[in-house]
């Protein structure tokens, strides 16, 4: 096959089933698919873009997924490290996993601000 910038069905089926298996030779035989093609077909820059992107759609779920529960998480740490019945190693733990976490929410907010100032300036480089 040419790599004219589409995929086949096979090549989509082989796509998807790199994001669930554990290596190429799994996602080879879930696609129904020689392990040689695999290798073949994983340079051909339509099949390296469609993984990219199945890729960063499963890590935009996923991250949406754990936003969403950060409130929760962040509950009961509170929780545990406000009982004082709790063990005091376990107290401990959870104000360390707070402060340790904010820490670096901090950083990754600071740094995503300053990245989407610079692309403003480059002329909204994406």
């Amino acid at each position: 096959m040419t790599d004219n910038g589409t995929l086949t069905a096979a090549q989509r089926r082989f796509v998807a089933a790199l994001l669930t298996s554990r290596d190429v030779r799994s996602a080879c035989r879930a696609a129904g698919v020689a392990e040689r093609t695999g290798w073949r077909w994983l340079r051909l820059p339509a099949v390296k873009a469609a993984l990219v992107e199945a890729q960063d759609t499963a890590l935009a779920q996923v991250t949406r997924v754990a936003v969403g529960m950060m409130t929760d998480a962040l509950s009961t740490l509170a929780a545990v490290m406000g009982d004082g019945n709790a063990p005091t190693a376990s107290r401990v733990a959870a104000a360390r996993a707070i402060l340790e976490n904010v820490l670096r929410f901090t950083d990754a907010v600071t740094l995503a601000e300053r990245v989407a100032k610079l692309e403003e300036r480059l002329g909204g480089v994406e």
